[in-house]
Parts: structure tokens; sequence; C-alpha cells
């Protein structure tokens, strides 16, 4: 599957690499007035898509252009599984972002390459150095690889994020001699530029509109242009990844299922048998499309997809596979499946490597909640605490944001790689330039190649390991892109699972942990403000994350619904105190005995708040009910009930709604509030009936309402069913 992707350079099957050059009448109108129009060439990538490159030279070196970007392509779909190349010298979780990293930087190398201001020329022919300079003017242009390399990553981050990104990567050398540094927005708006280009196909400039509405933080058009653009090309992988990636932030499972069953039968029809073979990335388009089937609620087709998916390419579609299965798995309340699948040694390696925007965390994260379900809580044991260590403490730590204060340049080298990269313009200086295929395989091997070769040496008996030799050390894109500061989904992430283990009794709410997070938000709303007036609003589990410790105001949870969501999670932080640790050197436990510590974590609180948390319950059901009861217009016949609802991805809004409100309902000790926390608990024993935790919160409630039986019959099944064991 990666042999095309890496080899396309040396090997080029026929009927496979379409070269040819245009001369298109209608495309001259978009292009510079020159004698010879540029010459057009058009390749296909892994996927069978075209990909058109505008004004080509003879000696450009468009195959590997296409070897870059085959390699992130697969990548972005694959979410890492498919990056090879990284070093492990550091940990073995760096290794998959170091892997990312390598195919990403060339990718960005290439596309900034063929997308950048310097093959910008006025109509005279001369250099156009003004401020405002006309991006549709370039003489060279390739914006799918432009679209390939920034789209996820705008996504899943928004646009501030990237240009956060865009100050780090500009202190970086140059991606060749006489050309920029990588800046990804400036690159990605010369793309943009090329948007009504008669010489691209209708798929490629539909792709360039979705880019431009990231690069405007308009993520809900963007779902709406890539849906458009499956109906058309249903075998377009990278559009059915980017919409699931965009169905994912905004939240939207209906776009999701929607997206899956539009390319369902093309996939179907194309599976290949005994003598004709499936399509490319077959593997991975049905982990997408078992993903989308999962969320939107048709379970038993996406635990059948998922299986077929990890059994037709486990190396690069484990992660998507898994990440299906995750969300079948919590649907039924197959709490011991969830664990295997993505907590223990067994299911971890099927997503280990998936290093893309920390999807691996990610994927970690869903593990440590399906372990959860199952420790005992109070008592400190917890595997699910040091899956949070590996995955989430140390990106906040290396990255400053714990300490709030995320890097200002490049700091940290990437670990030494094992792949060699592809050179981008024919000025580049070749490594072991006219060597046979026989003498690179077993000859001597040159003295440039050598000396090239000397940096990369890898010296045991060193104190430090050499990625920490930075005296006179000039910054690459690859090491920018291991490092990567945390995105807000990351930060998101974080903050339901430390509200998770809160809420389980794993640590108490003056741990530490609470002000790393805190301080971890504070510094991604400060970068925030330098690139934008208002707060990030393209990800809505995103603000409402973050409300649980800052105001509503400032995460943009005030604007989701009429902002009763929001002021309700954020009630309940002040209420629990997070973030305000009076000795947070003193509370950073390993294990924290809570049910010793603070025996009535889950019972009745007797110190005057009754009355607001009462008003937390009726502001969270108010999100899950669509109307709040004690509003006079809710009993208007014309009343919007989306106007307060909130309808994320099942598995992930979980924590901020039913978990929440039953936890409000017996700190309130209130009848009305302890009814609404039954009803949740009762479809929650009814719909995951296999989950220990809904039967122990099941039990808490029935006891504070009094029937003691009925309380003790679930504790006695959510003990039958596994509560207490954990994970391996």
């Amino acid at each position: 599957l990666l042999s095309s992707a890496f080899n396309r350079q040396q090997w080029q099957p026929q009927g496979i690499l379409v070269e040819h050059t245009r001369c298109f009448a209608s495309a001259a109108k978009d292009l510079p007035s020159t004698e010879d129009p540029p010459a057009l060439r058009t390749e296909l990538d892994f996927f069978g898509e075209p990909v058109t490159f505008i004004g080509c030279a003879p000696n450009d070196k468009i195959p590997n252009a296409m070897a870059a970007l085959d390699g992130f392509l697969l990548a972005a779909v694959s979410k890492g599984r498919s990056s090879i190349g990284g070093g492990e010298e550091i940990s073995v979780e760096l290794k998959s972002a170091h892997s990312v990293s390598l195919t990403w930087s060339e990718a960005l190398k290439f596309a900034t390459f063929w997308n950048n201001q310097s093959h910008m020329m006025d109509r005279d022919g001369h250099d156009n150095e003004t401020e405002e300079q006309d991006f549709s003017a370039s003489v060279k242009a390739a914006p799918m690889l432009a679209v390939v390399a920034v789209a996820p990553v705008l996504a899943h981050a928004g646009s501030s994020y990237v240009k956060h990104l865009d100050s780090l990567l500009k202190q970086t050398k140059p991606i060749s001699p006489g050309l920029p540094c990588v800046q990804i927005m400036d690159m990605a708006k010369c793309a943009v530029a090329q948007g009504e280009n008669k010489a691209l196909d209708e798929r490629e400039r539909m792709h360039v509109k979705t880019l431009k509405l990231l690069l405007e933080d308009k993520h809900r058009l963007a779902l709406i242009n890539t849906l458009k653009i499956l109906r058309q090309c249903p075998g377009d992988a990278f559009a059915l990844s980017l919409a699931m990636d965009l169905a994912h932030s905004l939240g939207d499972k209906q776009a999701a299922l929607q997206a899956a069953g539009s390319v369902a039968a093309y996939w179907h029809e194309r599976r290949g048998g005994l003598v004709r073979p499936s399509l490319p990335g077959y593997s991975m388009a049905l982990g997408l499309i078992a993903l989308g089937y999962a969320v939107g609620g048709r379970v038993m087709e996406a635990e059948l997809l998922a299986e077929n998916s990890m059994k037709q390419g486990r190396k690069v579609s484990g992660a998507l596979a898994t990440w299906a299965q995750a969300h079948v798995f919590d649907a039924g309340g197959r709490v011991a499946e969830g664990i295997s699948a993505l907590s223990n040694f067994d299911g971890i390696r099927n997503y280990e490597g998936a290093g893309l925007m920390f999807f691996d965390a990610f994927l970690g994260g869903y593990g440590a909640r399906f372990s959860l379900d199952r420790e005992e809580r109070g008592r400190g044991k917890s595997a699910a605490l040091r899956i949070y260590g590996t995955y989430f403490e140390s990106v906040l730590e290396h990255s400053g944001f714990s300490r709030g204060q995320p890097w200002t340049q490049p700091l940290y080298k990437a670990p030494i790689a094992w792949a060699k990269p592809n050179l981008i313009a024919t000025d580049d200086e070749e490594i072991d330039e006219g060597a046979t295929v026989y003498e690179s395989l077993f000859g001597q091997r040159t003295e440039k190649y050598k000396e090239a070769r000397q940096h990369f040496e890898v010296v045991k008996q060193q104190i430090h390991l050499p990625s920490k030799r930075v005296e006179g050390w000039n910054p690459a894109c690859e090491d920018v892109l291991t490092w990567l500061p945390p995105t807000p989904r990351f930060l998101a992430d974080a903050t339901l699972l430390l509200f998770r283990f809160t809420l389980n009794g794993t640590i108490g709410s003056n741990n530490s942990r609470w002000d790393d997070i805190r301080r971890a938000w504070q510094a991604y709303f400060d970068i925030n403000k330098r690139y934008s007036d208002t707060p990030p609003a393209f990800c809505p589990l995103v603000s409402l994350s973050a409300s649980i410790l800052l105001p509503p105001s400032e995460t943009g949870a005030d604007k989701i619904g009429d902002g009763t969501l929001g002021k309700g999670l954020h009630k309940m932080g002040e209420l629990l105190n997070f973030g305000n640790s009076p000795n947070p050197e003193e509370t950073y436990a390993v294990r924290e005995l809570i049910a010793e510590s603070n025996p009535t974590f889950w019972l009745p609180n007797s110190d005057g708040t009754e009355n607001e948390w009462q008003k937390v319950v009726r502001y969270l059901t108010a999100a899950i009910d669509g109307a709040d009861l004690k509003e006079s217009d809710s009993e208007q016949s014309n009343y919007d009930v989306n106007r307060l609802r909130y309808r994320g991805w099942t598995f992930d809004s979980r924590p901020i709604l039913e978990h929440a409100i039953v936890y409000a309902a017996c700190k309130s000790g209130d009848i009305q509030s302890l009814s609404v926390a039954r009803g949740i608990c009762s479809q929650g024993v009814s719909f995951r009936p296999m989950s220990p935790e809904e039967w122990w919160r099941y039990s808490i409630v029935l006891g504070l309402l009094g029937d003691e039986v009925a309380s003790e019959d679930a504790w006695t099944t959510s003990m039958n069913v596994g509560a207490g064991q954990g994970a391996r």
C-alpha cells in the first residue's frame, strides 16, 4: 500500500501516471499574459483522483511532489498509521508524532514550492513585491498540494492555531536555497487564489473552496461543501476523511451518517474478490464508513464494517476501525470489549502510531473512559490515570502549556529519522549524485554522502540524546511538527478526562492537574486573542469544556444555544473549585484515597450550596430536553427546542451531560433533581446494561430517593458486571 507513495519516483506503472501538456483557451484568461501559456500537467494521486500542476517546467521534480502528496494523503486518511521513519530515541509515543511530521513536512515543503509568493509576477514579467499581491497571477500552482497539507489541521484546530504554528515555522530554515520557509497560511492563500482557475477540474475547485472556508473558520459551510464533493466523487477518500473530521469538530452525528451512507454503496461495489482486487485504500474507506454508521446509531452495521476494515488492512486502517469500535462498544455499554480494544496491549497496537494531531492520545482517552467504568471508585487504584499521564501530561509539560508559558520559538530537535527526504527543486544539493542503483545498494558511497550522513550518526556514549544537542542548531520544519503545541481539541479531551476522574473519585477537585489544565486553557485563549477578536466557535465541545474552568464569555460557550449549558458547567466548576489548589505541589499525588479523605463526595452538601447545585441541574437538563421549565416562553406553541438542546457525538458529550447532571443532582439532594437523575440513570442501565458505572450511579440515586432494596440490587448488578476490575 505504501509502495506507490514512497517509491513513486522510482516506479511508475503504465496507465497510472498521466503526463501531458495542454493549452486551454479558457484557462489563458486566468493566467499571466506571456508568450506561451504555462504548461499543465495532471497526475493521479494514490486514490486515483487528479492533481493538476500549473506552470510546469521540464526539470520540475513532479514525481517527488506526488510522492510527498501521497505520503501525507495516506497519513491524513489513516490518522498517521501509514507514516514510517520516525525515531524512538525519546519515547514510543513521540515516534508516531515524528513519523507523521516527516511526511507532513515533505508535503508542506512541496506545497510551499508550488504555491508561494515568489512565483507571483506582474503583467510585465517582473517580480511583484508589493504588499497587495495578486495571488491569482501565479506562474506556478498546484492547489491540491496545499489542500491536502493544510485542510486536516484547519478542520481539527482552527485558523488561530495554524497562525500560532506559523510563528514557530517562521523561525525554521528555508525549504530549499532561494525559497522561503514554510508558512502555512500564506501558502494556503496562494492556493485559494486559484479556486476559479479553469485549468483545475470541478473536484479540485470544490476542494479549494473548502480550504477557503476553513481559513475563515466557517466549518459548517466547509462540511456542506465537502458533502457535495462526496456526492460527485464518492471515491474521494480524502474528502470522506475530511467530512468525518469536520463532523467530529462540529459534533454533527447526522452529517457523519450522511457522509458514510452517500459513499457506502460505491465502495461496496468495488470491494474486490478472488480475481479482481479492491480499490486502493479500501480498508481505510471502510473504517471511515463504519465510523459514520456508529456515530449515527447504526451500530450493528458499523461493527461488521469495522471488523472487516481491521481484517483488510490493520496496519493502515487500525486507528479508524478502533475509532468506530469505540462508539459501537460505548453505545451498548460493552465495557470489557472497550477496554480490550483501547486500553490493553492487544488493542493499543492497532492504533499505536496514529500520531496525526494527537490522534493516538484521543483514542487513549477513550480507553481511559472505558477503564474508569470498571475501576474501584475512591480507592486510588487507576490504570486510566496512567493513560492520562502517558498521553496528555507529557504534552502539556514539554509544550509549556501546563505552566502557562507556551513556546515562542522551537526548543527541541526531532529524533533521528530513518527516512530520506525527497528533493524539492532542481538546485537542491543532491546526496550521492550520479550513483547507480547497484552502487546505492551494494557499492561504496561517495564522500558527499558520507559527509551528509555524519549529522545523523547516533553516539550512544553521550550523556544527552542527539535530539537534545542544540548548540548552533538551525530548526527545521519537522522539528516544529514533531513537538506540536496542544490543539484545542486535545485540551478539551484532557479536561473531560479530568472531569471524569473527579466525578469518579480517582482524584480530588483540588488536584494540581486541574491547575495545569487551567493554565493551559488560559495560554490557548491568549494565543487566540492575538489572531482573532472572537472566541473560537468551530468546535462547540472545545468551548463547553473550557467553560468548566473559564467564564463562558471568554470561551465562546455563551454563544452555544442561549448559553445555558456553558453557564451550568462554569457554575459546577466554581462549586467544585477546579484549578484553585491552595498548595499545588502537595496535591499532585499519584494515588489519592478519596473514599477516606472525602467519603461524602457523592452525597448531598450541607454547606448551603444546595440551591446552587439545583441551578446546575436545571441548566444542564435544558441541554438535553431542549427547554428550561423555569422559563415562561417554554410554554409557547412556537418554542424552538433546538435553542437550548446540545447535540454532539454521544461518547464525547456524555461527561458534560449525563455524568454531570447525575452528580449535581446527588449534591443538591433535591427530590426534583434526583428524579431527573433517576430518569437519566434508567436510560443508562437500559441502553448500556453491561456498564458497571451506570448501575453504580443508579444505586446511589435510588438510595438518596429512599429505595434501599432497589439500590442494593443495582449495586450488586454493578459488581456482577465487572465493577472494581479495571484494566490491566
